[in-house]
This record gives C-alpha cells, sequence and structure tokens, in this order.
C-alpha cells in the first residue's frame, strides 16, 4: 500500500508540474509576444526619425516645396558653356552707362537659358515679394538670394546643368549712395534679363541698373 500511495502522490507532482509548466509556457509567450510588438514599433518610429530629414530636404514628391514649378524653366536643348557665358556678360557690360570693376564669377561649366515667359509666369506665383523689407536683415540682397536659392535647388532635382539665372551688383542710378542687388537670366533669345525681386518687374538690364559692379552666375 504504502509503495502504491507514493506511486500517486509521485503522479500527482507530476500533473501539477506539468500544469506549472504550461503557465510559464504561457507567460513566456504572453511577454515574448509584447517584446516583439514593442521592438516593430520601435524599428518603425527609429525608421521615421531616421528618414524624415532626407525627406524633407530632397523628396519633393513627399514634401512638395515649390521646386516642381521650375521643372521645365529651363531650355534643356540648349547648353551655354562657361567661356560663352562670360562673354555675353562682357559685350553686355558696354551697354551700361558705368562699369565699375565688373567682376564676372561664373562658377559652372554648362548652363541652361530659362524661357523668359516661364520665368514670367513662376514669379506670379512665387511669394518672395510679399515678405515685408527689413533693413538690413531682409533687403535687397536677401530678395535675390531667396529667388537664387529657389532656382538652384530646383536645377538639382530636374536638370543635368545649371540654370542660367544669378544675381547683379550695382547701382539703379550713378548718384546713388548705395548699392543695389537684383536677378539676373539668360533668356531663350540669349539675351540678359534682368528683374526686381521685390516687385517682379522686369526688363533689360541697363534698364534696370546704371552702374554695373558684378555678376554671379
Amino acid at each position: 500500500m504504502y509503495n502504491i500511495e507514493n506511486n500517486v502522490n509521485d503522479n500527482s507532482d507530476i500533473e501539477e508540474g506539468n500544469d506549472c509548466y504550461e503557465i510559464v509556457n504561457r507567460k513566456y509567450a504572453k511577454y515574448e509576444g509584447k517584446i516583439v510588438t514593442s521592438l516593430m514599433i520601435f524599428v518603425v518610429v527609429y525608421a521615421i526619425i531616421s528618414f524624415t530629414p532626407y525627406l524633407l530636404m530632397y523628396n519633393d514628391l513627399f514634401f512638395c516645396d515649390g521646386s516642381h514649378k521650375l521643372k521645365n524653366i529651363g531650355e534643356t536643348n540648349i547648353v551655354l558653356e562657361r567661356g560663352f557665358v562670360t562673354e555675353m556678360i562682357y559685350n553686355e557690360s558696354v551697354s551700361f552707362k558705368r562699369v565699375s570693376l565688373l567682376d564676372e564669377m561664373i562658377f559652372d561649366k554648362y548652363y541652361h537659358p530659362l524661357n523668359q515667359i516661364k520665368v514670367i509666369n513662376y514669379l506670379k506665383e512665387d511669394q518672395t515679394n510679399k515678405l515685408i523689407y527689413k533693413k538690413d536683415v531682409r533687403d535687397c540682397d536677401d530678395y535675390s538670394i531667396l529667388i537664387y536659392s529657389y532656382f538652384k535647388k530646383a536645377q538639382g532635382y530636374y536638370y543635368n546643368s545649371s540654370l542660367a539665372i544669378g544675381i547683379i551688383i550695382g547701382k539703379t542710378k550713378i548718384d546713388d549712395e548705395n548699392g543695389h542687388v537684383i536677378n539676373v537670366f539668360i533668356n531663350e533669345k540669349m539675351k540678359l534679363i534682368c528683374f526686381e525681386p521685390q516687385s517682379d518687374k522686369m526688363d533689360d538690364c541697363n534698364k534696370m541698373m546704371e552702374v554695373l559692379y558684378e555678376v554671379i552666375m
């Protein structure tokens, strides 16, 4: 009898052990599921945080910054070499009333001229001219550089050569004490055209500037 009872007790212990094992397994599986879920959430959040700056900076499809409006503004069937651009600026400089220390900073090897009508249409939509003027901190050079940067950002998206747009430094009147900065571009007819980014007024450069100092493109 003793042996039989002993065996019964032993079997009971085994059954209790199995029950405990199953409970432990269920708890482990439950925690394992939570750990896997938490890990997946962490990976997704980390990926979003990591890639967001790149999407903001480079992906115009997800974060539209207006660059798509300049996609077709360049005449890609025409490519101008640096020497040609430099010579064009020099030849145009003789039409100004005065040229003082003319310096052409033509940075790139190849350029696409811009379609003038498309530039006009772009400026109608662009809001740079709506910015409130602030002496020294948001004045002529800042407006011009803003416009210049928009075009240069777009060329990185859509073009294999630079867009022929830049800034021109000079004086609107010979007797002005201060200089002035506006934008300049080469149109599809191989002519230098200037425009005032604070008003979007556009004309021949020698009609908008009497004194020419420098052209940066």
